[in-house]
């Protein structure tokens, strides 16, 4: 549509708007279109070192541990999607969630403020956010605003080159 709607602006308008009318609808559609693909996912296990992709649960419930991830990309645009997605603790005690971030690696100071608003309800709750699949530079803008104290050096666990390590070493870490 972007291609097409600069093809005809060039017949109507100078060329260098018609070139602002693509660059900005060419703009408006990927974030559109990005917007809708991220989403929060449930990971069940299904076999050993295996996941099976799910509708994330609108709550939490007491005890238990949801294993979590997001899933597309993650930018200022769809950082509200992506905290409407992930579950409440409301009513919920005791219970423990873990968020890969495997692959979110261009994320924002967005990001980190959202993990931290959302490690904070969850602990409000006595609920516990665990994050795993933590790119190495994810971490460092995590600990450089502040979100690393509010959800816990111990609930973080870096990113292996063997996918889903990390969330089988976080799952061992609550059974300790």
């Amino acid at each position: 549509w972007a291609m097409v709607a600069t093809f005809i602006s060039t017949q109507t308008l100078p060329l260098q708007y018609s070139i602002y009318v693509g660059v900005l609808l060419s703009l408006a559609i990927y974030l559109i279109t990005s917007t809708r693909e991220a989403t929060v996912v449930r990971l069940v296990p299904a076999g050993e070192n295996q996941f099976r992709e799910e509708e994330a649960p609108s709550h939490l419930s007491d005890g238990e541990t949801t294993i979590l991830a997001i899933s597309g990309n993650v930018f200022f645009a769809t950082l509200r999607a992506i905290e409407r997605s992930l579950p409440s603790p409301e009513g919920a005690e005791g219970a423990i969630v873990i968020l890969a971030l495997r692959g979110q690696v261009e994320a924002g100071t967005g990001l980190f403020r959202m993990l931290e608003r959302y490690a904070r309800t969850v602990r409000a709750h006595k609920n516990r956010l665990i994050l795993t699949e933590v790119d190495p530079g994810l971490l460092a803008g995590l600990s450089e605003t502040g979100a690393t104290e509010a959800i816990g050096p111990e609930n973080i666990f870096v990113a292996t080159p063997i996918i889903g390590e990390s969330i089988h070493e976080a799952t061992r870490s609550i059974e300790r």
